[in-house]
């Protein structure tokens, strides 16, 4: 049921295949193409194209032949809309000035593509809608300057998420933690709470017959009532330097949640009592902290980066299945009963087929030469979509 909740809000106007948003179009990871090739030739898989990009770790979306990337090119943060047949710019447009930081430059958003308009944040919170034929502006908001908040430390992250006819995201500061955006406007129609701003994207889901959005703050993880902004119930989590990037995952009534920083990792469950929800603790593990990578589930396994090391648990009770070196932090989505994973240096690109009982590698090839890879891989209509912080490739699945 939830899956098809968010079928409802996004697939409707899109290919089935596209990537319309971080982590494609159910929010999960999980891409529903089938019959993939598991043997890849000595040099992997066909490159299509490559083409220039600039800084930073936005993921990248498909929608209707394009592909949509914000990257850092200067001084400026832009929003680049790409030819997904020939990797040729079809328009470039500025959202805001590049964040600079210790841990590399420029913007962490991903664009979100609804009903033929792109939504941007650039890392400094200037927020933009344009249209998705050639980037005109339809709207643009200052997050600083209309509202009580600053920038996190790593910068704006989180990725813009569209509910019926309002864009969610988490701004942060004094009562307007959680904000919804009219979509065609961007006026305001709803703020609520005080959390700090964390990096992990809003998640839409329904438990107990209720539509929520699960936001992952600098306190935990809260479940927020869509429609008008009430908190309904909320898990607390803290970590050092705030940094939950994560996505949170759902099944059913059980949230899971991860970070790294010696954090790790807990399932609650969501009850229901009337009207009232609370939360209770299922299990906390130390042996699964998503640093910044999120996990998948499949099939009652949780797959993801503990640190460095791509691992296994059970879902139903934390316990470690399986541990994999060789990818540094890297990320990982599945596909066709199969994960793909991105290594942090791009070096390696790996197709393995999921298994709870051990790792089991069919194929891999080196896409980048010793760079640093911290976005997740797109997989959309037959292509696989990547990007360090120089160039996108496209290769053919």
């Amino acid at each position: 049921m939830q899956k098809l909740l968010l079928v409802v809000f996004v697939v409707s106007f899109l290919i089935a295949d596209d990537w319309p948003q971080w982590r494609g179009i159910l929010g999960d990871g999980i891409v529903l193409q089938e019959n993939i090739p598991t043997k890849w030739t000595e040099d992997g898989l066909p490159v299509v194209w490559r083409a220039k990009s600039g800084a930073g770790y936005s993921g990248i979306s498909i929608a209707k032949s394009r592909a949509y990337i914000l990257c850092g090119i200067g001084s400026d943060v832009h929003c680049i809309a790409y030819d997904c047949d020939t990797g040729k710019i079809v328009w470039k447009k500025r959202v805001g000035t590049m964040f600079t930081s210790g841990w590399g430059n420029g913007p962490r958003s991903t664009p979100t593509v609804h009903e033929d308009k792109v939504y941007a944040i650039g890392s400094r919170g200037e927020m933009k809608c344009f249209a998705a034929k050639d980037g005109k502006i339809l709207w643009h908001v200052n997050l600083l300057k209309k509202f009580t908040t600053s920038i996190p430390h790593h910068g704006f992250a989180a990725s813009p998420v569209i509910y019926k006819n309002t864009v969610l995201y988490n701004v942060g500061g004094t009562n307007n933690s959680f904000v919804a955006f009219d979509k065609d406007t961007g006026e305001m129609q709803w703020k609520n709470a005080s959390d700090k701003a964390a990096y992990s994207t809003p998640y839409l889901v329904q438990i107990h017959d209720t539509v929520q959005a699960i936001f992952f703050t600098a306190n935990g993880a809260v479940g927020v009532n869509p429609d008008n902004g009430d908190v309904l119930w909320r898990y607390a989590w803290k970590t050092s330097y705030d940094v939950h990037a994560a996505s949170p995952i759902v099944q059913s009534n059980k949230v899971f949640i991860s970070s790294g920083y010696n954090s790790g990792s807990a399932l609650f469950s969501v009850e229901r009592e009337g009207n009232k929800f609370t939360t209770q603790t299922i299990w906390k593990t130390k042996k699964m902290k998503n640093h910044f990578s999120s996990s998948i589930l499949w099939k009652g396994h949780i797959y993801g980066f503990h640190n460095a090391i791509l691992t296994c648990l059970d879902f139903t009770t934390g316990k470690v299945k399986w541990r994999q070196r060789g990818f540094k932090k890297g990320s990982v989505v599945a596909v066709d009963s199969h994960l793909l994973v991105l290594s942090e240096d791009g070096s390696v690109l790996a197709l393995a087929e999921i298994n709870s009982d051990n790792y089991s590698e069919k194929a891999r090839m080196s896409p980048f030469k010793d760079a640093r890879c911290w976005s997740v891989p797109t997989i959309a209509n037959g292509y696989i979509y990547l990007r360090n912080e120089t160039e996108i490739i496209c290769l053919k699945f």
